[in-house]
Order: C-alpha cells, then structure tokens, then sequence
C-alpha cells in the first residue's frame, strides 16, 4: 500500500516511473473489464469505451477511479478525463481544484502518467490523489 509521504511526490512535474499497481482484486476487476470492453463489437478499444461511455459530450469528466491503485485508507483516487474533441481549453489546475471532492480534502496531489506507463494514453487524463 502506498502512504500519503510517498504519494504525494507523484506531481505534474514529478510523475512516477513505475507503474503503481492494484490490489489483486481491484486488478482482477480491472482486467475483467478491459476484456468485456474489448470483446464487445461497440468498442474497437478501451479508449472508445472512455469517448463514448465516460466522456460522452462533456469537455471534462472528473470522477472516482472504479480501479484506484492501492493506496493507503484516507486516501481517494480520481481521475480527470479531457475531451479530445473539446472546443475549450481546460485549465486543469484549476478544474482539479473547484470540484468539491478536492475542496474537502486535507491535501492533493496530481500527474499525467509518463506514455510508457500509461494504459489508455490516447486521452489526456491525471490522476489525482486526495488525503481526507
């Protein structure tokens, strides 16, 4: 499990080099997933799935990370998700900060993974970290 002390250095400008990974249940449920979307004749990938189930006509979509990396209890992890196809640009800083989950939080942290450590990098999203 991965405390706040450690956590809290994965930043914009400090993203970590290895991949985090899951608790072995949240993994199992994760692969479960990916295969149901891949097997799927809708989606021609994951990042499809993303478009047309999570992004949907939104510029941004902030939520809960159904599959969080293990992490210390007290500890959320969100996901920000960007439209490729938004007409706006995104401030993300300020995006990750005004939404109330991040407002109630003690402290917070956030990155884009590296490409070589990102499993759906063809959408540009960050994972943020919230201490409660």
């Amino acid at each position: 499990m991965l405390g706040w002390n450690i956590v809290k250095n994965f930043t914009i400008d400090s993203p970590p080099t290895y991949a985090l990974g899951r608790l072995p249940e949240v993994e199992e449920r994760y692969t479960r997933h990916r295969n149901q979307i891949m097997s799927s004749e809708y989606y021609s990938s994951v990042a499809d799935y993303i478009l047309k189930d999570v992004i949907r006509d939104n510029n941004f979509v902030f939520t809960e990370n159904e599959f969080p990396y293990k992490v210390d209890e007290g500890i959320k992890h969100y996901l920000l998700w960007v439209s490729p196809t938004s007409p706006v640009s995104i401030n993300v800083p300020e995006t990750i900060a005004s939404q109330p989950e991040i407002k109630r939080s003690k402290e917070y942290t956030y990155y884009r993974n590296y490409k070589n450590n990102a499993s759906i990098y063809e959408i540009e999203h960050y994972h943020i970290f919230a201490k409660y």
